[in-house]
């Protein structure tokens, strides 16, 4: 591996860290790379950036990206399927990646047990069962 290959991966295994996309998973979340590095990465990254280390390291294509003042929302897609990768803005930045699938009049709508996640260009929505728990605004772009 060239040293430029080590320090892009090993980039993308930062990044991984410092958006919190690791630790235990539901189980029908897709797990994403251990990594034992930190990096400083700003609450304020792009979507291109995001998807470079959400995405791209599992292979998959980001499709759409949302941003509410409590969310980031990637959906991404590899070999046929949708995967909905949300971050919590601030603090830690914890997040976690799902399976999903598109819904006519909907939007993306991805399940963890009880708890259901539907974005669209409008608003993020955040049910237990069908009790809506919280819904966010989508900004603009």
């Amino acid at each position: 591996m060239t040293a430029i290959a080590k320090l892009s991966m090993a980039a993308i295994a930062a990044a991984t860290v410092a958006l919190g996309i690791q630790g235990t998973l539901p189980a029908n979340a897709v797990e994403t790379s251990e990594v034992r590095e930190q990096t400083a990465i700003q609450a304020n990254e792009t979507p291109v950036l995001l998807a470079q280390f959400v995405c791209l390291p599992e292979g998959s294509a980001l499709v759409e990206f949302f941003e509410t003042d409590n969310f980031q929302v990637l959906i991404c897609e590899k070999g046929g399927r949708l995967y909905y990768h949300g971050i919590e803005r601030g603090g830690e930045r914890s997040g976690i990646t799902l399976r999903a699938y598109y819904e006519e009049g909907s939007g993306y709508v991805a399940e963890n047990g009880e708890y259901s996640y539907v974005v669209n260009s409008s608003t993020l929505s955040i049910y237990e069962g069908s009790v809506l728990l919280q819904q966010d605004l989508v900004h603009d772009r």
